[in-house]
């Protein structure tokens, strides 16, 4: 009966070590949880003396003893056991908390390049203003669905999708530009690289197969003949230094405040957009220009040269040179882009549209119908 009893003292007694070891082993300093056995073992000890002193038997002491020290045996081996289970699940909570904050700063620095990059961001196909289109831009990023974000700007599916959808090439540009100098070209370098942009196509100098040329293009050109690698960045600014751009007042963005062409923007170029997202095309807007710095940087630019210019719903232009006398000038140009075109495009001519199509002819308009369409800018 005794020895039962005792090893039902031993079992409560253990119970209670552990669970005191429960508690203590959580505190900062790990010799907290040292306290209860410690505590036991002194008092097996004092009760073994006491015993001792008061004549006990040998087999009571060591039973005592015995029965005492797995009390000790059990608060130290919990101890360990719950001290390490203790320090790994600090270690795991440390972790998390490093985890969520790396993230967190990398979300403020994602958020902060975000906001820098949508500074020079503008759809030009779109009729929302640059900072509605930033602002939806935002709201992509920030996960909201392309249904959410028509609601609450008021537009339709397809111009959000036609938003996303530029803003995403648009920062593929920028991230091609890792790696690249914002060089100062001299004379005889910008003089090189238009005389070849004028007078050559790309696959004169193996850069693509494509019958015109794009700031990408010219990008590799300038590299190549230069010998360094430069930005678009730079490219981009020489081509407007060259007039190889789009007129500023010519750009639908500069002309929009026109009463005209906002009801045109509104009806007729709605309607073509939504038919161009329906048969999954392009729109592209096709500028006449007739640039005057290219004279002034080379002598070997013919004066009377002409400048077909396409560009893109994300800004992205392709263009090509052409004598001012040449025969089926318009022709040839868009005969180029439909060459290596990946969709249909719904092109929107700005100048010279009646005599263009009366130089393309109605066989020739129907001919290329599947590949390009033709409307009249306002």
């Amino acid at each position: 009966m005794i020895f039962v009893l005792t090893i039902i003292a031993v079992i409560a007694a253990s119970a209670a070590v552990v669970y005191g070891e429960l508690i203590l082993t959580k505190k900062e300093s790990p010799f907290w949880g040292l306290i209860i056995p410690g505590g036991v073992f002194f008092v097996n000890l004092l009760v073994f003396f006491i015993m001792l002193g008061a004549g006990a038997r040998l087999r009571n002491l060591v039973l005592v003893f015995t029965a005492i020290y797995l009390v000790v045996v059990a608060g130290i081996i919990s101890y360990i056991i719950l001290r390490i289970q203790h320090v790994g699940k600090l270690a795991d909570d440390t972790r998390r908390r490093n985890k969520a904050l790396a993230a967190r700063r990398a979300e403020a620095e994602n958020q902060k390049r975000l906001l820098e990059v949508l500074k020079g961001f503008v759809c030009p196909e779109s009729t929302i203003n640059a900072e509605g289109q930033r602002e939806i831009i935002l709201m992509a990023k920030a996960g909201q669905s392309d249904e959410e974000i028509a609601e609450a700007a008021s537009a339709s599916l397809e111009e959000i999708e036609a938003i996303v959808s530029s803003f995403k090439r648009y920062v593929a540009r920028l991230e091609s530009d890792e790696g690249s100098t914002d060089l100062i070209l001299t004379s005889a370098q910008q003089e090189e690289i238009v005389s070849n942009v004028v007078n050559s196509l790309p696959a004169d100098h193996g850069i693509t197969d494509e019958a015109y040329w794009t700031k990408t293009s010219v990008r590799s050109l300038a590299s190549a003949l230069i010998g360094t690698s430069v930005s678009s960045r730079i490219v981009s600014a020489y081509l407007r230094h060259w007039d190889i751009t789009v007129p500023a007042n010519k750009t639908i963005k500069a002309r929009r405040e026109n009463p005209i062409v906002a009801g045109w923007l509104a009806n007729e170029f709605a309607e073509i957009r939504t038919k161009c997202m329906a048969q999954g095309g392009e729109i592209v807007w096709i500028y006449t220009v007739k640039p005057e710095a290219v004279h002034d940087v080379s002598s070997n630019i013919p004066k009377d040269c002409i400048l077909f210019i396409a560009v893109g719903s994300d800004g992205f232009s392709r263009f090509k040179f052409y004598s001012a006398g040449e025969a089926n000038a318009f022709e040839k140009f868009v005969d180029s882009l439909i060459k290596s075109a990946e969709s249909k495009y719904f092109a929107i001519v700005n100048e010279n549209y009646d005599d263009y199509v009366k130089e393309l002819g109605r066989t020739k308009i129907r001919s290329l119908s599947p590949q390009i369409e033709f409307f009249r800018a306002k």
